[in-house]
């Protein structure tokens, strides 16, 4: 049975992973949500296979209390459908550092965040699996 849980190892913290995705990595947009990954990072930025931050730009959300019930709806839809990305990742023994922006300027209900996620993912899994070769 797997357990839904987002343990503080899978939390994006350094500064250095983070100019390290936008100076490495790429992007891709899943509707409401941007991706910006770095593929294959180096061990010190990362304790797990997959660590990942949540970002809701103050430009566009100027209370904090909105800010945060989106980032509480996105880190709930990545707890409840990261099991497949982390399963790829562990076959093809890749590791990912991965940023997680909000795009809309309004607030959205939890649905278009999840399939947005799952969207993602799935994506994302596409292009470990193509990175493979």
């Amino acid at each position: 049975m797997l357990r839904n849980t987002f343990p503080k190892s899978e939390r994006l913290c350094s500064k250095k992973a983070f100019s390290y995705i936008f100076e490495h990595g790429e992007s891709l947009n899943a509707d409401v949500l941007k991706f910006f990954y770095a593929l294959d990072v180096p061990e010190d930025f990362a304790d797990s296979n997959c660590a990942v931050a949540f970002a809701v730009p103050k430009r566009n959300f100027k209370r904090a209390v909105d800010r945060n019930l989106l980032k509480r709806r996105m880190r709930e839809a990545y707890r409840l459908h990261k099991h497949d990305l982390h399963k790829v990742l562990t076959q093809n023994g890749k590791n990912l550092v991965l940023l997680i922006k909000y795009q809309p300027r309004h607030i959205q209900l939890y649905t278009p965040i999840e399939k947005g996620m799952i969207k993602g993912f799935k994506r994302l899994e596409a292009r470990v699996e193509n990175s493979q070769t």
